[in-house]
């Protein structure tokens, strides 16, 4: 059992590594070999025999909500789909198709106008649950735990030692090929300098994560640390940082910051304040993060692109909240962003725009108001069960703080970018998250073994219960 998990494993490992390369995985034959991959791991969970059996029941109970809720948001979007719902809900779009094909009477509507990009990201999205499940179940384990956060790590700082050789040597090419947008700044193995820099904070806070334990486990003593350990961490922080600067991604710099600060205030407080001093601290610290995503928030969206020239941005999200307006509770399907905003989209919006460069509002305009707000409540609950382990462990604690850091960190971006449409990104998240979940629950105390006259071979240790010794 134990040769097919190690094999399970870094079939795992290999696909989180391997997914940036192709241009993010952002290509249609990317993604559908990303999303064959990891069904058939999922598939053979069961043969792998992963650490299911260590998973306690408070923590199936604590995963429930969110996974109904992102179950029924994905029934409805199967809804959207589908000729189940009532001629009334469908979008208006298919009535002009059908005036048009001269077929009213047999044409029949649905609430989606792009029924292929809806199925598209239907497959994403169960493909990003499931990378979170596997995650999870690697996650229980501190040496697994450890070594995924390493291998984004390293994998990272590898894609972007690339990224600064073919910078320097090689020009504006991505792969061997000239870009045909975004000269001059580095994009590593991505198109969007955007995207990749979202990608090289993670790997970032992989890196601050994987220090803070290196450091716990060294007892907090500086002396214990081996000069080796030390000047790897930093050559590999340099060169993601050199990276990240090289991307020129200033949306990207401030979300990486936002995710730095939440990583760097969840270990201070776990350092000074023991107990239920630092529940209270954690509480405190959240409300400041979420006052400091608003602020961020506000002035990426309303600030830094009015300096940056993007004057059409602002014209975009007016139009995206007023499709929204139109249809609040239906949506007008996943995926159908692009054609609905063409149809919207006034003369005065010089540029194509097929992405909202907001991810709510994107989401929003998609699924509806309900069906995104369960979708984006369900992340919360997740960055909740970090906060959770942040408030209850007593090791470890650079896992959920990392998971939360790296919430922190896309959830901002999402605000002005669509990083998270990039199937990299949202992969490596997904797995830094899962990890993160998996370590805020402590192991289940395991029994001790003690000589018995036969009538049992394993017993609890002894308490001091009922005036028992």
């Amino acid at each position: 059992m134990q040769v097919r998990r190690t094999i399970h494993f870094w079939a795992f490992a290999a696909v989180i590594s391997i997914c940036p390369l192709p241009l993010g995985a952002n290509r249609p034959w990317s993604w559908s070999v990303l999303a064959v991959t990891v069904g058939i791991l999922v598939l053979l969970i069961p043969w792998a025999n992963t650490n299911r059996s260590i998973i306690p029941r408070n923590l199936y109970r604590a995963l429930a909500p969110p996974a109904t809720l992102v179950g029924l948001s994905l029934a409805w979007a199967v809804l959207q789909t589908s000729t189940f719902l009532p001629d009334s809900w469908s979008h208006p779009v298919w009535s002009v198709a059908a005036a048009a094909v001269a077929q009213p009477a047999n044409f029949v509507g649905r609430v989606a106008v792009d029924l292929g990009a809806a199925r598209t990201e239907l497959m994403l999205f169960l493909v990003y649950g499931a990378v979170f499940w596997i995650a999870l179940q690697y996650g229980r384990s501190r040496g697994r735990a450890s070594l995924l956060l390493d291998i984004i790590l390293v994998s990272t700082a590898l894609y972007a030692l690339y990224g600064l050789v073919a910078l320097t040597i090689g020009g504006d090419t991505v792969l061997g090929r000239e870009k045909f947008a975004y000269q001059g700044e580095l994009t590593g193995t991505f198109i969007n300098p955007n995207h990749f820099a979202t990608y090289l904070g993670l790997g970032l806070l992989c890196a601050c994560a994987s220090f803070a334990l290196y450091f716990s486990r060294s007892r907090g003593q500086l002396g214990r640390l081996k000069w080796s350990g030390l000047l790897g961490y930093a050559a590999v922080v340099l060169v993601l940082l050199t990276a990240l600067l090289a991307t020129s991604s200033r949306a990207g710099l401030v979300a990486v910051a936002c995710g730095l600060l939440v990583f760097g205030g969840t270990m201070l407080v776990a350092v000074t304040e023991p107990g239920a001093a630092r529940a209270r601290a954690i509480a405190t610290l959240l409300v400041l993060f979420v006052l400091g995503w608003a602020i961020a928030g506000f002035a990426l969206s309303t600030v830094w692109y009015s300096i940056a020239g993007a004057d059409d941005r602002h014209r975009v999200y007016e139009i995206v909240v007023a499709l929204i307006a139109e249809r609040p509770w239906l949506g007008h399907g996943l995926g159908s962003f692009a054609p609905v905003f063409a149809e919207a989209r006034p003369y005065t919006v010089t540029q194509i725009w097929t992405e909202a460069h907001n991810g709510y509002l994107e989401l929003t305009l998609e699924l509806g108001l309900v069906a995104a707000g369960m979708v984006l409540f369900s992340l919360a609950w997740l960055a909740g069960l970090c906060v959770r382990g942040l408030a209850v462990r007593r090791r470890d604690l650079a896992y959920p703080g990392a998971g939360l850091a790296a919430c922190g960190l896309v959830s901002t971006h999402a605000l002005v970018d669509f990083s998270l449409q990039i199937p990299a990104v949202t992969t490596v998240w997904m797995t830094i998250l899962g990890v993160a979940v998996g370590q805020s629950w402590a192991m289940p105390r395991r029994r001790s073994r003690v000589p018995t006259d036969g009538a049992s071979s394993a017993q609890e240790l002894p308490s001091k219960q009922n005036g028992e010794p």
